[in-house]
């Protein structure tokens, strides 16, 4: 009897998905990781377990396969020495989920001297760590809880006056994390949609929101680019008034 699972993989970087068949035959266990979205690309697998060191299962493109290896806590995808992917093979916990994330960003620095030089760093969009969870909250804004996670990306300090002159403006809770940004930048209409405001939050990442009866309804992630940050949720592609191409991602409050 084969008995087979699948480990969905939480993409670290704009634009990588991927996920992995794990199961065993004769005995020993084997594993199959597909990815997508690290163009051109040479990405390498490892195997997370809690006190233990690393264990590399593979190098590949687009497929890689591994046999005859232990049980593991989680998988590491890595790449162009940063982390581009970590999945759980047990436990499903936003905890867990984070502590391989962690152990990925120090394998990578462990691997920074023997890492390609030569490769350009290019900038990436930085998602939240509200978005980077949807498989384990699927509304990562609103939360029943006083436990509200702190976002990635850490809120900008107001240093003048509101740039929303309109009040009151009330942010129902789980998204009021989201209120410095409006607070501190300029709000601009990226796209032509009435009522819709965009304030830059990170390079090549706007944060959006929309207004009614003095609430929040709705916010919005755009992500520069043609290609969206994969397995995040519904993204949908809109051009903006500037010409560009954006990813964005809706979401309703359900305030009011």
């Amino acid at each position: 009897m084969v008995v087979r699972s699948m480990v969905l993989l939480k993409p670290l970087r704009s634009g990588v998905s991927g996920f992995a068949r794990l199961w065993m035959e004769n005995g020993r266990r084997r594993l199959q990781l597909s990815v997508r979205g690290a163009v051109d690309e040479r990405v390498s697998l490892y195997a997370y377990r809690r006190g233990e060191a690393d264990e590399k299962l593979g190098d590949g493109s687009g497929v890689i396969e591994a046999e005859g290896f232990r049980a593991a806590d989680g998988l590491m995808v890595v790449g162009g020495g940063r982390p581009l992917m970590v999945g759980l093979c047990g436990e499903s916990s936003e905890s867990a989920l984070m502590e391989v994330r962690s152990a990925a960003e120090t394998l990578c620095r462990r691997l920074a001297p023997a890492a390609v030089t030569a490769v350009p760093k290019v900038e990436e969009p930085v998602i939240p760590r509200e978005v980077f969870l949807p498989a384990i909250d699927p509304l990562p804004y609103v939360s029943a809880d006083d436990n509200v996670p702190e976002p990635l990306l850490p809120p900008p300090r107001p240093s003048g006056p509101p740039a929303d002159r309109l009040r009151p403006l009330r942010w129902p809770r789980g998204f009021d994390v989201l209120r410095p940004y409006f607070e501190k930048n300029l709000p601009r209409a990226l796209f032509p949609m009435p009522g819709w405001r965009f304030v830059p939050a990170a390079q090549g990442l706007w944060i959006g929101m929309q207004r009614e009866d003095g609430w929040v309804k709705r916010v919005a992630y755009a992500c520069e680019g043609r290609t969206p940050p994969a397995a995040l949720g519904a993204w949908r592609a809109l051009k903006g008034q500037d010409g560009q191409w954006y990813q964005v991602l809706m979401q309703e409050t359900g305030a009011g």
